[in-house]
């Protein structure tokens, strides 16, 4: 399953480089590499893990802003609650017609999570612990961007609302203290209605702030997503990029702080 994920998010990194030979000249392309913490809680009927770890990701955005944005995510780390664990996110908005407010958007959003566990003894009773959990999130999304600028400040507000689809995959097996081998797996499929607000400020292209939050609602299930980014550029290529991140799932939560050095071509 793992190598799954992991096809599904080269596939990504392979479409957004694409996308990167046919665009125009004057279209906005950024690369960061990132560094950082993250902490995941993996949660069951039958125990709950919470751990935290060093985590390493890739972030490309590709836009034109009359036209579209595209950005995607990729990350790892090892060894948080006994699992290796690989995700990402694709993302891109299309934007179809400008009025005197600022711009509609149409877009759409894929984010894979795979933790691939071995805890061996260490969920007592159970013993000889093995699991692999995926989670895929595909969305579809429209809003209005609101744009204003005054001199060198540029602030944009994007409320949206949406659609959204969440496949659960999670199978894997352990011994009871009687020695007995037992085994498990659920395949699990919602829909949510979703809705979100985006905020973003640049002053001058020197410092940007970008704040993303989201909501995704099924029955009684009520998950958050929050996004924050900060950049600072030195120079018309070069700069250091914050990124902080709060993800809920049917199968628990993601939370990572990470820093890094972006180049913008």
């Amino acid at each position: 399953m793992v190598n799954q994920i992991l096809i599904k998010l080269l596939l990504i990194l392979s479409i957004t480089l694409m996308l990167n030979t046919i665009l125009p000249a004057e279209s906005i392309k950024v690369i960061a590499p990132y560094f950082g913490t993250i902490e995941n809680v993996t949660k069951d009927d039958m125990f709950e893990l919470k751990d935290t770890a060093d985590i390493y990701g890739i972030y490309g955005l590709i836009t034109d802003p009359d036209l579209f944005q595209a950005n995607f995510f990729l990350y790892t780390t090892e060894d948080i609650n006994y699992s290796d664990l690989i995700g990402g996110h694709f993302m891109v908005d299309y934007y179809p017609m400008k009025n005197d407010w600022g711009k509609v958007a149409v877009g759409y959003g894929f984010e894979a999570i795979s933790l691939e566990t071995n805890a061996e003894n260490n969920i007592p009773p159970l013993s000889n612990f093995e699991m692999e959990n995926n989670v895929y999130v595909s969305f579809l999304r429209t809003g209005e961007y609101f744009e204003y600028s005054i001199e060198d400040f540029n602030f944009s507000l994007f409320p949206w609302i949406g659609v959204q689809a969440e496949d659960v995959e999670v199978e894997g097996s352990f011994n009871l203290p009687n020695n007995m081998q037992s085994s498990f797996n659920s395949n699990q499929h919602d829909i949510y209605s979703i809705y979100g607000i985006n905020l973003n400020n640049n002053w001058a292209h020197i410092i940007e702030l970008n704040l993303k939050y989201s909501v995704a609602n099924y029955k009684a299930v009520h998950h958050d997503n929050i996004t924050i980014m900060t950049n600072l550029n030195f120079s018309r290529n070069w700069g250091i990029s914050l990124r902080y991140k709060y993800m809920e799932t049917s199968t628990g939560s993601n939370e990572y702080y990470m820093g890094g050095i972006a180049y913008s071509f």
